[in-house]
């Protein structure tokens, strides 16, 4: 290994340490500053400043905890550097949390509500590059018993199946970053949720060079934004019986078709597709919501709509900031790896045709046959048809 490159992984990982103890510091920092909570009507609740109630939720979006755990932690971080800091009761912090959500209202009922990172999208409006946008949905576990409860020996029957509630997440190739998001109910499709999407990538029109995602993405809405956004390729995996049509939306798509069949390349979606397209970049998106899950959970804890849609925008800002403060190897060599694709689907040299290298199939030997056992589990049956050939 280099210089560089082993100066580069000793700062990736001191960054990784980091990311354990930056809640921490941020609730260390609000509280060392002055402050005290706004006093109301006689009978009400007092009033905290957002900052200090972001950072308990942030802290509590990093340790997967209740809302009493992080009231008693936040107290004994206080009480540990003597800081003159009131701490809000679980009950209050609850309460909060659900008024912080009061802009999702309703998400379940809906398509769904979108949050925004304002600082990625104004990040990739400065670069000179064209970003790289990836689109994929995972699924968090909303509320219901788990898979051990429903599987155990002697479980209860007629439990209710676990509700889960579906992410859409755009993010850029070359960072992490998830630049938009969107959380609704599972029964919304893909393509639904990607159209809120891209409508939120808006400010980005003209600096996208690319969106890759699956099949599910394959629709005439999503073309139709990615249209509107001035996309220069699309590398959304068609169907395989796709044909090459005449309207103006299907452009993007017709570039992909009119390879697996003009040009009688394989199928979209197989290895000799990806590596000509450049379209195994996609495969960074299930890095990001594997390391999204892994440092936020799996589940909600929180009961009420406007509550989880909170819980949910806290874990993306924290994850955003993370992402931000890590100088990742993957994040830095991925711009090299974007600049080899091309813009735009690369036609093949006429007269000529795509076809991807086979290993050559060896023909079997064929069986030897079996000699004849006399003492067999069927020896007294041809013994008996030898007689009567015999006879």
């Amino acid at each position: 290994m280099s210089t560089s490159a082993a100066v580069l992984h000793q700062e990736y990982n001191r960054v990784l340490a980091r990311r354990a103890t930056d809640p921490f510091q941020r609730v260390l920092d609000v509280a060392s500053e002055p402050s005290q909570p706004r006093r109301g009507v006689v009978g009400h609740p007092d009033t905290y400043d957002d900052e200090w109630i972001e950072a308990l939720l942030m802290l509590r979006a990093h340790l997967e905890c209740s809302f009493r755990a992080v009231v008693a932690l936040a107290g004994f971080l206080v009480r540990k550097i003597g800081a003159d800091r009131a701490i809000p009761s679980a009950t209050q912090l609850s309460r909060r949390n659900q008024r912080l959500g009061q802009s999702g209202k309703g998400w379940r009922r809906r398509t769904g509500m979108c949050w925004i990172d304002t600082a990625a999208i104004r990040a990739c409006q400065m670069r000179a590059a064209k970003t790289w946008v990836l689109m994929d949905a995972t699924g968090i576990a909303m509320k219901g018993p788990g898979c051990w409860q429903r599987e155990k020996p002697g479980a209860p029957t007629g439990l209710k199946k676990r509700r889960y509630a579906k992410l859409h997440l755009a993010t850029e190739a070359a960072t992490g970053q998830v630049l938009a998001a969107v959380i609704s109910s599972s029964r919304v499709a893909d393509s639904v949720g990607a159209q809120q999407l891209l409508s939120a990538l808006a400010p980005l029109r003209g600096k996208i060079r690319t969106v890759a995602a699956d099949g599910a993405y394959d629709a005439d809405t999503v073309y139709a934004h990615l249209e509107l956004l001035g996309v220069n390729q699309s590398l959304i995996r068609p169907v395989s019986s796709a044909k090459v049509r005449p309207e103006p939306v299907y452009r993007l798509r017709n570039q992909i078709v009119d390879l697996a069949t003009r040009h009688r390349v394989i199928v979209p979606g197989s290895p000799a597709w990806r590596k000509h397209t450049g379209a195994g970049v996609r495969s960074l998106i299930e890095t990001t919501m594997h390391q999204f899950k892994t440092r936020t959970g799996t589940g909600l804890r929180t009961r009420s709509a406007t509550g989880q849609y909170a819980d949910m925008v806290m874990r993306l800002t924290l994850f955003n900031e993370q992402q931000r403060d890590a100088i990742s190897p993957t994040a830095e060599h991925a711009p090299s790896v974007t600049a080899m694709l091309t813009d735009v689907l690369l036609p093949l040299p006429k007269g000529k045709t795509y076809v991807p290298k086979k290993k050559p199939r060896v023909p079997r030997p064929p069986k030897k046959p079996q000699p004849h056992n006399p003492f067999g589990p069927f020896a007294r049956i041809h013994a008996k048809r030898a007689a009567m050939a015999a006879a």
